[in-house]
């Protein structure tokens, strides 16, 4: 009897539809968030410039995501990385809201954004 040498592991195995789908949707109720908490009137320097770099790292991870030709793993790799850089914005959005509310912001500088 022969025996038969196992089927090799793969190492790095190709994202499936539903790691993409949990990344999808956390992506938009972040968005949601960011939405909701986002006041453009008035910011402190400070949180303004967070909120830039913050905003320009998510703007080049969709540029990458529009790439032709990305492979699966790749794209997981960045939706990822966007779904982190949105938590990072929505936590810097709904900290400002209650820094606001409770009459203090990052800093003593405020700007007008308008």
């Amino acid at each position: 009897m022969a025996t038969r040498a196992p089927a090799p592991v793969d190492a790095h195995p190709t994202p499936t539809a539903p790691a993409f789908d949990r990344l999808y949707e956390e992506s938009a109720r972040l968005e949601a968030v960011v939405a909701l908490a986002r006041d453009d009137g008035m910011s402190s320097a400070t949180a303004a410039a967070m909120t830039t770099a913050i905003d320009a790292r998510i703007g080049g991870i969709d540029a990458s995501l529009s790439e032709p030709g990305l492979l699966p793993d790749a794209r997981l790799q960045l939706w990822q990385a966007r779904v982190d850089a949105l938590r990072d914005l929505a936590g810097l959005e709904t900290t400002q809201r209650l820094m606001a509310a409770q009459g203090r912001d990052y800093d003593a500088t405020l700007v007008r954004v308008d």
